[in-house]
């Protein structure tokens, strides 16, 4: 009988996972334009839609856009190294 329940427990959280695909997040105004910009740009026939081959996204070592923090940490530790 555990069993039962777990396993309906599990097949739930599954469904609403598969439902949002930002569990984690808050629901905030961030979080909506951010699924919107992606709904936008991935569907076909959407004035904003990109193709496959021209999105590009470019991430540094710690996980940020390489644009956000342009030097790397290892620039960062060498130059404190040296101070």
């Amino acid at each position: 009988m555990v069993w039962i329940v777990l396993l309906a427990a599990l097949t739930g959280l599954q469904a609403a996972r598969a439902q949002d695909p930002l569990p984690s997040w808050n629901e905030t105004p961030a979080k909506k334009a951010i699924l919107q910009y992606v709904e936008a740009v991935t569907t076909p026939g959407s004035p904003d839609y990109i193709s496959p081959p021209d999105r590009i996204a470019t991430f540094d070592q710690d996980g940020t856009l390489v644009t956000e923090m342009p030097l790397s940490l290892e620039a960062y530790f060498m130059v404190a190294s040296v101070k």
